[in-house]
Parts: C-alpha cells; sequence; structure tokens
C-alpha cells in the first residue's frame, strides 16, 4: 500500500487534491490489491483502467471526488449525469477525472515500461 500511495502522490497531477484522496481511499478497499501484493504498481494499474474504462464505476468515482472537493473546500459540488455536459464551475468532470487518471497510467508505464495499457 505505501508503494502505491507513494506513487499517487508522486505522479497524480490533482492541483485540488480530491481527486488523490478518493483514489487512495477507492485503491485502500479495492480487492485488486490483494491479488499483487508483490508488484503493487500492477494493482494500481489495474485498478485505475477499471475506473476508466467502466462508465457507471467512473461516473461513481466522480461523484465522489466531487463530494470530496466539498467537503475540502466548504463549496457546494457540482455533480454530472451520465452523457450530459459538466456544469461550467464543477471542479471534476467525468472528462477531467478521465484524463488525469490516464496521465497517471502513462506515468505508470514509464516506471514499468514492459507493461501495456491493456
Amino acid at each position: 500500500m505505501a508503494a502505491i500511495n507513494g506513487f499517487i502522490d508522486q505522479y497524480l497531477n490533482d492541483r485540488d487534491g480530491a481527486l488523490q484522496l478518493c483514489l487512495k481511499r477507492w485503491v485502500k478497499t479495492d480487492a485488486q490489491v490483494g491479488k499483487y501484493l508483490d508488484e503493487p504498481l500492477v494493482a494500481l494499474r489495474m485498478i485505475v483502467l477499471t475506473i476508466i474504462e467502466q462508465p457507471q464505476i467512473l461516473y461513481e468515482f466522480s461523484r465522489q471526488v466531487a463530494v470530496e472537493w466539498g467537503h475540502m473546500t466548504g463549496e457546494r459540488p457540482y455533480f454530472q449525469q451520465p452523457q450530459t455536459e459538466a456544469h461550467p464551475d464543477a471542479a471534476y468532470s467525468h472528462e477531467r477525472v478521465q484524463q488525469i487518471l490516464t496521465e497517471l497510467l502513462h506515468q505508470l508505464s514509464a516506471v514499468q515500461p514492459d507493461a501495456t495499457l491493456e
């Protein structure tokens, strides 16, 4: 778990920090971590792929990120509905969350060049 959290701390580009906190919380409860105890970054890759490749999971994860952002800032979060445009003031749209996580996957590939992005 420490290797995963360290990688997230170092490579996740999330200036507001809500996505980072939610991803760490998500990883803590995901069964993938137990399957890859000797390869924690493979577990992280599998978790991130699951989030970005399955729309319902992405929507739920994005909702959790918006809630976290609201708690952190004391502001009202904006929740994007599936297949709709994000509110202009939304800190985390589905697209932004997916983009940030995709960038993290590319960082994982740089660290593990023999792994593919499936």
